[in-house]
């Protein structure tokens, strides 16, 4: 006999909080760690010097920006920013109009931003794996725990919104 396949399972009545792999900001330190230990290996720079700070600043510039709009917007309507913790509502404005995930977009513009001003190959080059983490070890079980906790206004603002820009 074939088990039913519940995409909820992970959502808990009695404990109201989202199940990731690890927390985001934990995740994204780890991959920087990484980057630049692996860095050690690799001997030739990738950048010329006015790209690598230039760029590097935009990038990290836009990504603490970005986030601290998400954050301020979190704070004005009094919801949790942690994944460890309940959720009590969705967000439609601010940044979240043009993402649903503009803390997580932040997260990633700000190890890019990292990884370019030090002129860290290795750390740009995880970048695809960090993203693959975050998006199906923390983004999809966030939709499931939301779709499974708000329904169908979840669904309106999925639709209306994309994940990523």
């Amino acid at each position: 006999m074939e088990r039913y396949s519940d995409p909820f399972e992970d959502f808990d009545v009695y404990q109201d909080s989202l199940k990731v792999i690890a927390r985001p900001p934990w995740v994204v330190l780890a991959f920087l760690a990484a980057g630049f230990v692996l860095d050690q290996f690799m001997l030739a720079p990738f950048l010329y010097e006015p790209v690598q700070y230039l760029g590097g600043a935009g990038l990290l510039i836009g990504g603490i920006a970005l986030m601290a709009a998400a954050m301020r917007r979190f704070r004005a309507v009094g919801t949790s920013i942690e994944t460890c913790r309940s959720t009590d509502g969705i967000l439609v404005g601010g940044p979240d109009a043009n993402t649903r995930n503009p803390i997580y977009t932040a997260l990633l513009l700000i190890y890019i931003g990292i990884g370019v001003i030090a002129n860290a190959p290795a750390v740009v080059a995880l970048l695809p794996v960090l993203f693959a983490i975050l998006h199906f070890g923390v983004v999809r079980r966030e939709e499931d725990y939301l779709e499974c906790k708000f329904g169908d206004s979840y669904l309106a603002y999925k639709q209306a919104v994309p994940r990523w820009f």
